[in-house]
């Protein structure tokens, strides 16, 4: 026990050090990673090992806060962190909740509260979906090239061009 405890203090200095070591992978990762992910599917379309696009729907993400029994939508990081309730909602289009995790940070909230946040992300989330349809159109599913399917690709693509 008294080595345990003599060990205690390095301890935390480890943890720290392996909880800043994760962070800063999984930060190298996912900047590797940003923007190949549609690539790869893509890949695996024209490969035939996926028979379609795996995306469903759109789903997006907004933060919720109430300050002095305020609710307000997608704050910056000063007024967030000084919020009474901080709430979170990650939605799909057609209006399923993948999450929703709210905290207390000041003063805890009740039921009607919490329906009025939900409502108020719900709203910024639509906008969301607008945009989202906007930039990517409002067909989720995205059109092969013409290489994808091969000699047959090619000769259609030569006979549109020649068309033009």
């Amino acid at each position: 026990v008294a080595t345990a405890l003599a060990y205690k203090g390095n301890l935390y200095f480890e943890s720290a050090a392996m909880i800043l070591t994760l962070i800063t992978v999984g930060k190298y990762l996912e900047s590797n990673a940003k923007g190949k992910t549609g690539e790869a599917v893509r890949k695996l379309m024209e490969q035939k090992v996926l028979k379609s696009f795996p995306k469903k729907e759109n789903v997006a993400a907004v933060s919720v806060v109430m300050i002095n029994g305020e609710c307000v939508l997608d704050l910056c990081y000063e007024e967030d962190s000084s919020a009474d309730v901080d709430m979170n909602v990650v939605m799909t289009e057609s209006g399923k909740l993948i999450e929703v995790q709210g905290t207390a940070e000041e003063v805890p909230f009740d039921r009607n509260e919490l329906n009025t946040m939900l409502d108020l992300a719900q709203k910024g989330l639509h906008t969301l979906f607008e945009e989202q349809r906007k930039a990517i159109g409002t067909d989720v599913t995205p059109k092969p090239s013409a290489k994808s399917f091969g000699n047959l690709g090619d000769t259609l693509e030569n006979a549109l061009k020649k068309q033009l």
